[in-house]
């Protein structure tokens, strides 16, 4: 209760409202595989288009192991087809394993890309590792601006930073490009003593500078980074000191882990403070100013194996695999569409799929879509359904062939797994229509053909056991023609029934947050009543539930009825909620029968 404690007028603010219940995103997606660049441990970053993704992931170049192998991205297809059908968010959690064997000729252990430069103690190039790295071309250019003032004898300087490196001259030439290359004896440093700028031969033991010179000019380096055969930079980063104590110091402006650019793709580390010379002229490299420098050595590492896909937090701040996509909350599709790389080994393919379905169940707001081995007959596939029973997933059958968009592959097919593609029909149902509509009788867009024809016949045989299969038709193209989870139970049969529940759940537990710790008592259980009571009459309104009116629709109780006094005693408020989803038309039925001239219709 507020306190009154003298006479006066007191205004205040009360809400007659119930609190409201907001629906959550039920079209966001996140992917687990291996990629040609990109991150490999922490929370996964949102990417919305394929550009954004070839940025910080690389492109759909195949994967390349430090042995020499290669298998194709199928993470990079699979996110292609998802923007291409429609998806518009998708975070994306990479699974790399480094080399721990025996060293390979001409590639790094790590798997980053480094610059061919000389020097030792730092290295600079990719972020991450991958052999997209490869395809990244630097060009570090040394930056010295005009002339710095020198006044009063040598004890004051303008037009400097606290920290900054400058190259002393004792001429009055006002060109800096008419210097000479810096040297360990024409570089000092600038530091505030006193409220003045002077100048020190080293930084970290403050030595004052012997004889000042007559000018100085300010040493900054200035890096541009190239991907692929490009002439228009892919970013520029001006002004970077090679100096510490600047604020603008390359190394943590170039961090790998804390960069001022979060978007950077290259990076420097192992750098020590001791000789900022030494690292000024190991960045400038041997070839000279303003040489480009291509990275080399990157690599994909080795084959993960099938547990590095569930991943780990032993480090919290790095979680991988699928516990790091866990560290998103807005995640509500899953896909570990590279799972088939391994499907030559069935066991592990089967325990990829297993730990995804795991993840999905576990977490509970969360669909996973499966992809079968591929160049499976109808009857394997059977037998690959049958390793599974879930309403937590959903099998697509077959694979997809795809004009294949790798460099100097035209006009050559290539086949990918569905699940991808399903993902971004989910999607674009989703934001068209509701979770409620099921993601099917959709169009597939990008592909070319399907790697098998599915008839009428064999989808009568694989649809009641669980298998959505995609099929072309003359008169509607390439379409997905089923919506059946991987359940046994026919109470979660179909894909937008499981997903409608898994958004009223999600939404609701969200919404009704703020009931913790509230008194458990009669007015908190109304304003709890009220408040899923408005949020289901609009899920109603949308066309999601079954009945003419809402009391046919949904129920809600809290009361007495729902909580003994032992869950009062015990602080438990229990709501009972009665929702009837609509089911999909599957089977259209029109009844015909002839009837004679003078006979009445009935």
């Amino acid at each position: 209760m507020p306190e009154y404690l003298s006479p006066g007028v007191y205004v205040e603010e009360v809400s007659f409202r119930a609190k409201f219940i907001e629906g959550v995103s039920t079209s966001t997606c996140g992917i687990v595989g291996q990629t040609s660049f990109g991150p490999v441990a922490g929370r996964p970053e949102v990417v919305t288009s394929f550009s954004e993704f070839v940025r910080r992931h690389g492109g759909w170049e195949d994967v390349r192991y430090i042995d020499g192998t290669s298998r194709v991205n199928y993470t990079a297809h699979a996110v292609r087809a998802f923007f291409d059908n429609g998806g518009k968010r998708m975070y994306v959690s990479r699974v790399f394993k480094p080399n721990t064997g025996a060293p390979v000729a001409g590639m790094n252990d790590s798997g980053i890309a480094l610059a061919g430069l000389p020097g030792s103690g730092a290295s600079v190039g990719a972020r991450y590792p991958g052999s997209w790295g490869n395809r990244i071309r630097l060009r570090i250019d040394l930056m010295r601006k005009g002339q710095m003032n020198v006044i009063a004898g040598g004890t004051q300087l303008r037009g400097v930073y606290d920290g900054a490196m400058v190259q002393t001259s004792a001429g009055t030439a006002t060109d800096a490009s008419a210097l000479a290359a810096p040297t360990a004896g024409t570089v000092a440093f600038v530091k505030l003593d006193g409220g003045v700028f002077k100048l020190f031969t080293n930084y970290s033991d403050a030595s004052p500078i012997g004889v000042y010179p007559t000018s100085a000019y300010l040493v900054e380096l200035q890096v541009a980074v190239f991907v692929g055969t490009a002439r228009i930079p892919d970013a520029v980063y001006p002004n970077l000191s090679p100096s510490p104590q600047a604020r603008s110091y390359i190394a943590s402006f170039l961090d790998p882990d804390q960069p001022g650019d979060a978007t950077a793709i290259v990076a420097v580390t192992g750098v020590t403070a001791a000789s900022p010379f030494a690292l000024l002229q190991y960045l400038l490299g041997g070839a000279g100013l303003s040489s480009e420098t291509v990275l080399a050595g990157g690599n994909d590492g080795v084959v993960p194996a099938p547990a590095d896909y569930q991943g780990d937090d032993i480090d919290e701040q790095f979680p991988t695999g699928l516990v790091a996509l866990s560290t998103r909350d807005d995640i509500a599709l899953i896909l570990a569409s590279d799972a088939v790389g391994y499907a030559g080994v069935p066991s592990d393919h089967q325990t990829i799929v297993s730990d995804v379905i795991s993840h999905c169940e576990s977490l509970r707001y969360r669909f996973a879509i499966v992809d079968p081995p591929p160049g499976q007959t109808s009857g394997q596939v059977l037998g690959f359904r049958s390793k599974f029973d879930t309403s937590y997933a959903g099998l697509y059958y077959p694979w997809i062939k795809i004009t294949d968009p790798r460099e100097g592959k035209d006009g050559k097919l290539l086949l990918v797994p569905p699940s991808g593609f399903v993902a971004g029909i989910c999607a674009r149902t989703d934001i068209r229509r509701g979770v409620h509509k099921a993601p099917a009788n959709e169009t597939v867009l990008g592909a070319f053909d399907f790697e098998i024809n599915v008839r009428k016949g064999v989808q009568d045989v694989l649809n009641p056991r669980g298998v959505n299969c995609l099929r072309f038709f003359e008169q509607g193209g390439f379409r997905v023609w089923g919506a059946r989870t991987m359940s046994s139970d026919p109470e979660w049969r179909y894909v937008n029934v499981r997903r409608l529940f898994i958004f009223i759940e999600h939404s609701i537990d969200r919404g009704t947050q703020w009931v913790v710790f509230e008194p458990n008592n009669q007015a908190t259980w109304q304003n709890v009543t009220s408040t899923i009571e408005a949020f289901l009459l609009d899920v109603f309104k949308s066309g999601a539930l079954l009945g003419a009116k809402p009391e046919e629709a949904f129920f809600v109780r809290c009361d007495r009825t729902t909580m003994t006094q032992n869950d009062l005693d015990n602080g438990r408020l229990i709501c009972l909620i009665g929702v009837a989803p609509a089911f999909p038309a599957e089977f259209v039925i029109f009844r015909i029968g002839q009837f004679t001239a003078d006979a009445k219709g009935g």
